[in-house]
C-alpha cells in the first residue's frame, strides 16, 4: 500500500495556496514534508544532509527539486509549493 493509498490524501496537501518567500525557504519546506523522499526518489541520507545543514545544495539544485516537485514563482523569490499533481 502506497503512502497515498495508506493517509489517504497526496503528502502535500495540507501546503495548498501556501506561499513562501525565499527560494532555500522554499526547499526547505519542500523536503521537510512527511515521505518526501519516497516520492522524490532522492535518497534519505542526502535529505537529512541537507536538513541538518551539513551539506547545502546549490541554487541551481533547491531551484531543480522545487521545479521538479510542482513548485513554482509566483514572483520574485516567491515560491508556490502547492500542488495537487502526484510525482
Amino acid at each position: 500500500m502506497g503512502v497515498d493509498s495508506y493517509l489517504g490524501y497526496y503528502w502535500f496537501d495540507y501546503l495548498l495556496d501556501m506561499q513562501i518567500e525565499g527560494t532555500r525557504e522554499a526547499f526547505m519546506e519542500m523536503i521537510s514534508q512527511k515521505g518526501f523522499a519516497a516520492k522524490s526518489g532522492i535518497d534519505k541520507a542526502l535529505i537529512s544532509l541537507w536538513k541538518n545543514g551539513k551539506r547545502v545544495p546549490t541554487l541551481d539544485k533547491m531551484e531543480e527539486v522545487l521545479h521538479a516537485h510542482g513548485a513554482s514563482v509566483v514572483q520574485e523569490k516567491v515560491w508556490d509549493v502547492n500542488t495537487k499533481e502526484e510525482l
